[in-house]
């Protein structure tokens, strides 16, 4: 009845999201510490992904994630959408339902290919109804891109409502000058594993590398799609 209509909701909203999943960024000090005032602002880098993999058990992918915005035009076309730098990995972590082509691949991240990944709404705005867009060129922030691949967004819209395009995480860090610095990461855990505790343990190893207070609570911020799965799930029992 009403909590199987609830759960129906649930994975529509989360469609095939990895549910033992955290997202962490960084924010600003609350404390002072080591000699660094409160409100010193925390930069996540490349090398924190080799730290956290090294240090914390019970990890699946640690998937570093690039943000902006983009304004995409093809012809007489345009709009304004999400733009994510990603790494093959978030296709593990958020699997897309492809209507043509491919996710970004490591050649693209290896090659810092200018290609790029769209929604399928994207395509609905950006071309005419029979046009093929594998292989089409769209410009992105006044950028020619190749569209390698279209999908079907699910209902977590993590472009918000207007949409996705995804680039190789690296074309990202290069194209807006972002040098080792991430954006955010999507941190999964193993199932038999307590996505919570590595969240905490994530987030204390982070405060010991960027020299945050280790009770500082604000100097890296998270949002835990497991704990918010919990919760929903016992309010279902």
């Amino acid at each position: 009845g009403a909590a199987k209509g609830l759960e129906n909701n649930f994975n529509r909203l989360f469609g095939n999201f990895a549910t033992n999943s955290v997202f962490v960024w960084a924010q600003s000090t609350s404390m002072p510490f080591k000699g660094f005032q409160e409100g010193k602002s925390m930069t996540l880098k490349m090398s924190d992904i080799e730290n956290i993999n090294n240090e914390i058990e019970g990890l699946e992918f640690v998937v570093p994630r690039h943000q902006g915005q983009a304004v995409a035009i093809n012809n007489f076309k345009t709009g304004t959408f999400g733009l994510f730098g990603d790494y093959p990995e978030y296709n593990k972590v958020d699997p897309k339902n492809f209507v043509q082509g491919r996710f970004i691949n490591h050649n693209d991240i290896l090659e810092k290919k200018k290609v790029c990944v769209i929604e399928e709404e994207i395509y609905k705005q950006l071309f005419d109804k029979d046009e093929e867009p594998i292989g089409e060129y769209i410009k992105i922030n006044n950028i020619n891109y190749k569209i390698v691949g279209v999908y079907r967004e699910g209902n977590i819209r993590m472009g918000g409502p207007q949409g996705s395009i995804h680039i190789p995480f690296t074309t990202f860090q290069q194209v807006y000058n972002r040098g080792d610095t991430v954006g955010w990461f999507m941190i999964t855990g193993k199932p038999e594993y307590d996505i919570i505790q590595i969240e905490a343990d994530v987030k204390l190893l982070l405060k010991n590398l960027h020299n945050a207070h280790p009770e500082d609570e604000r100097a890296f911020g998270s949002f835990n799609l497991g704990e918010a799965f919990g919760k929903f799930m016992g309010f279902l029992l």
